[in-house]
């Protein structure tokens, strides 16, 4: 375990698939004070870009075989493979807590667990929504996929809800009925956090 003597915080978003933590989190990023010390944690991963992803701002996207070679040379905190599509998180993060810089990564609720027990002081943000036939609408509205990657989607979207519901990990929820109502809320436990570090 990493003990955790940072000076800035790691903010950890997890949520099913579809329940929107992407927009949120963009939301928050774009609407925060420019002087508040916050970046978004970069994850490399294994799979192929969608539809206006950018390399280097969304993801690093990379190969299987240059993933390994990183893993090996322990350039990440943590992987994982979701999907069949491995994702790893940098390390390097670590060193920047420590000089006051916080982050915000966007994980699903078996990577915010790995963090949690690497950095039991992280903020954890569960963002859901009130029932998985809202969820599997707003799946199929992306129109990327195939019906099997959505009926997947579904069924560890359900398990997850279950698991969090069943054995909360994160310290804060907020239901994503309403994006407006919801960003508001997510902006707030960032404010909270950020200023009393300043």
């Amino acid at each position: 375990m990493i003990k955790n003597d940072n000076k800035g915080y790691l903010f950890i978003i997890s949520a099913p698939s579809g329940a929107g933590k992407t927009s949120l989190t963009n939301y928050v990023m774009n609407t925060l004070e420019p002087t508040l010390p916050l970046q978004k944690v970069i994850t490399t991963t294994t799979r192929s870009p969608r539809a206006g992803e950018v390399n280097g701002v969304d993801y690093n996207f990379i190969s299987l075989t240059e993933f390994k070679e990183k893993e090996q040379r322990n350039h990440f905190l943590e992987v994982s493979c979701y999907n069949g599509h491995w994702y790893g998180s940098p390390a390097e993060i670590i060193t920047k807590m420590k000089q006051g810089l916080s982050f915000v990564i966007i994980v699903d609720r078996a990577g915010a667990k790995k963090f949690k027990s690497l950095i039991p002081q992280a903020v954890t943000i569960w963002i859901t929504l009130d029932n998985l036939e809202e969820l599997k609408k707003r799946i199929e509205l992306r129109g990327s996929m195939s019906q099997q990657d959505i009926n997947e989607r579904l069924k560890l979207a359900e398990q997850e809800c279950k698991e969090e519901q069943a054995d909360p990990l994160c310290s804060h929820c907020i239901i994503n009925n309403d994006f407006n109502a919801a960003a508001q809320e997510l902006l707030a436990i960032f404010k909270r956090y950020l200023r009393a570090s300043n």
